[in-house]
């Protein structure tokens, strides 16, 4: 695995004997179509629920509140590739543009993290006092995902789940990412988190961006 924050490529093995890599920019066509998730007014009636529990990790990733798990508490969920077990961790909650209140940084540390599949689990100190996003296993046919790209203050995005999903990976064409989008969780029409998004591939023809599915992440870790 690789990770340089200078320019965002990023090198994770997928299971199938392969390596992706993602591209410096993920943007599907020729224009960025994020939305600051305050402005939002569109039809998508989760967005403002579900935007709570999304954070600013480390400033270079996103990831989202999950909350407790078994005897596991205060869970985040993000990129395996966005640190390793035992590594401290900060998030940032509410660091937006037109903001509804401070930005609140909780600390913690990974507990779980994996390449392939690429996810990892940090345990929060504390409970950041958001409501935590509810994990799923059915996608859509239309895809979500709240995120930091490039560390920016939070945005949403919207697109299509690509025909070419299967098993343990997930792919999704119209839905721009950048680098610092990786963690985000890809959200299905019913606002449950179905996936971890971890790769770009989209370019200004189109094509798709891609990450791991929840069932996926579930098979191999030992605490979800």
């Amino acid at each position: 695995m690789a990770l340089i924050l200078t320019g965002w490529t990023v090198m994770n093995g997928c299971g199938d004997g392969t390596t992706e890599t993602s591209e410096v920019k993920s943007i599907c066509g020729k224009t960025e179509d994020f939305v600051p998730v305050n402005n939002y007014r569109g039809t998508v009636s989760f967005v403002q629920s579900r935007e709570e529990a999304v954070g600013r990790l480390n400033r270079n990733c996103s990831g989202t509140y999950i909350g407790n798990v078994g005897s596991y508490k205060n869970l985040f969920l993000t990129a395996g590739h966005c640190g390793s077990k035992g590594q401290a961790a900060s998030v940032e909650f509410n660091y937006e543009a037109s903001a509804d209140g401070p930005v609140v940084t909780v600390k913690g540390t990974f507990i779980e993290s994996s390449n392939s599949p690429d996810y990892a689990l940090i345990q929060l100190n504390s409970n950041p006092g958001v409501t935590p996003t509810t994990l799923g296993a059915s996608s859509s046919s239309s895809l979500t995902i709240i995120q930091h790209p490039e560390a920016r203050p939070k945005v949403v995005a919207f697109g299509t789940l690509s025909g070419s999903s299967s098993g343990s990976r997930i792919y999704y064409a119209a839905l721009d990412t950048l680098g610092g989008s990786s963690g985000s969780g890809i959200l299905n029409t019913s606002g449950q988190l179905v996936g971890v998004h971890t790769l770009g591939g989209c370019g200004t023809s189109g094509g798709t961006n891609s990450g791991w599915t929840i069932s996926g992440i579930r098979a191999a870790s030992s605490i979800l």
